[in-house]
C-alpha cells in the first residue's frame, strides 16, 4: 500500500528512483514491487508470480520472515549465534539499561517485587514455548547464515 500512496499520491522523480535502486542492486525488486502495487489496487487480475509476491508479503511481517529477522538480530550482536542467544535470556535489572522502561511495562509483577527478577527469563522461554515462537526461533537462530 505504500507503495501505491507514493506512485498516486507523491510527485517522485522516477528516474532518480530507478538509478538509486539499481546503484544498491535492488531495481528488479523495485519494479515488480510497483508492478505489484498497481496492479492490487487497480483490480487487475494478478499473475500466479505477482500472486506468489503478495502471498510472502503478507506472511512475513514487519521484519520479514523469521529466518531473517534472526539472521540481521544475530548480526548485529557482538558475538554472533550465542551471544544473541545469551541476550536473549538476559534480563535489565538497572534503570539505566535502555530496555529496562519495556520491560517494567511488559512484566510489572517481577519489577514490582524484584526479588523474583532472576526468574523472568525462565518465565519468558516458558510463555514463549506456549505460544510456538521458542522452536521457530530457535531453528531460525540455528540455521541463520551469519
Amino acid at each position: 500500500m505504500d507503495t501505491w500512496v507514493y506512485l498516486k499520491k507523491v510527485t517522485l522523480d522516477m528516474d532518480y528512483v530507478t538509478a538509486e535502486a539499481e546503484k544498491m542492486g535492488m531495481a528488479e525488486f523495485e519494479a515488480a514491487n510497483r508492478s505489484l502495487a498497481l496492479h492490487v489496487f487497480s483490480g487487475a487480475e494478478l499473475t500466479e508470480a505477482e500472486r506468489e509476491r503478495m502471498d510472502h508479503i503478507l506472511s512475513s511481517g514487519v521484519y520479514g520472515s523469521t529466518v531473517h529477522h534472526m539472521e540481521n538480530m544475530v548480526a548485529k550482536c557482538r558475538y554472533g549465534k550465542l551471544g544473541y542467544a545469551l541476550e536473549r535470556f538476559s534480563v535489565p535489572v538497572s534503570k539505566k539499561n535502555k530496555s529496562y522502561a519495556d520491560y517494567a511495562r511488559q512484566y510489572p509483577f517481577f519489577y514490582k517485587y524484584k526479588i523474583f527478577l532472576p526468574l523472568l527469563p525462565f518465565y519468558r522461554t516458558f510463555r514463549s514455548m506456549k505460544a510456538g515462537r521458542f522452536k521457530s526461533e530457535a531453528r531460525a537462530i540455528k540455521n541463520a547464515k551469519v
